[in-house]
């Protein structure tokens, strides 16, 4: 019994693992295709989510910060797309 919980946590972190690695490279994968900004700011928050690594994280942040300071101006402040960036 013991022995078919230790296989079961190790199945699970390594399909924990397998995912994770799907689901970012589909993100970055998608950063490089022509999205309207607001889904980038999503898609770098995403990013940022599940991103251990400061250096990384930290360019993702740079990343959407430019983003937003580039598309608040454009949009009444309380408006939803305002409140997008």
């Amino acid at each position: 019994m013991q022995n078919y919980r230790l296989i079961n946590l190790f199945l699970f972190l390594l399909l924990q693992n397998i995912v994770f690695g799907q689901t970012s490279d589909s993100l970055k994968k998608l950063l490089k295709t022509n999205i309207h900004d607001s889904v980038k700011c999503e898609v770098y928050m995403q990013l940022i989510e599940e991103e251990e690594n400061l250096e990384v994280w930290s360019k993702y942040n740079d990343e959407l910060l430019k983003i937003s300071n580039a598309n608040l101006p454009k949009y009444k402040k309380g408006s939803i797309a305002h409140n997008t960036f």
